[in-house]
């Protein structure tokens, strides 16, 4: 297990691990109690239909990381593995990149999200040398926006009416948060 960084919150231990085969089980098993709230914010959900899906996308993103092509990381709360955060579409050249994040809903509301993405920010910015990083969020996705916001990411544009989700058009809205600024 190779640990991108560890914190407390109350009596549990949060670890964000790279993504290990240890996590497919546990992770397959939130997409499937989940899938409903989860499949509203995030389309990928309706390609994991097995443990194997997920073992895939795992194995797919441990190549990633080693090509240095996005980081991603397993939440896991007291060893159990409960969500993802990743960084993606980076552009050294550009030095920016996106975070995208998702956890189940049995440990949301504890400000577990909001510290996890706190921490992975501190990292990423500090070892990738980036200068800006964004978090894209469906308007409605009122939890999503919550953490950019209690994060400080500034709100920088909105996209009207740029996705579809069930026939009907949803804006959505981009936070950017400065590094050294």
């Amino acid at each position: 297990m190779s640990t991108f960084t560890q914190f407390k919150i109350g009596n549990d231990i949060v670890t964000l691990d790279f993504p290990e085969i240890s996590h497919v089980k546990s992770l397959y098993e939130t997409i499937n109690t989940d899938y409903l709230s989860l499949r509203r914010w995030l389309p990928w959900v309706d390609e994991i239909h097995s443990i194997e899906d997920e073992s895939k996308f795992i194995e797919m993103a441990r190549k990633d990381i080693a090509l240095n092509k996005t980081i991603v990381t397993t939440i896991l709360i007291n060893g159990k593995a409960v969500g993802i955060i990743d960084l993606h579409n980076i552009s050294r050249k550009n030095m920016r990149a996106e975070i995208g994040y998702w956890i189940s809903k049995d440990v949301q509301g504890h400000g577990i999200m909001t510290e996890s993405v706190k921490r992975f920010i501190e990292v990423v910015f500090k070892e990738l040398n980036l200068h800006k990083l964004t978090i894209i969020a469906e308007s409605d996705n009122n939890k999503s926006r919550a953490v950019a916001e209690r994060l400080n990411f500034e709100h920088e544009a909105t996209l009207k009416e740029h996705l579809i989700y069930n026939d009907e058009f949803k804006d959505l809205i981009i936070y950017s948060k400065f590094f050294n600024r």
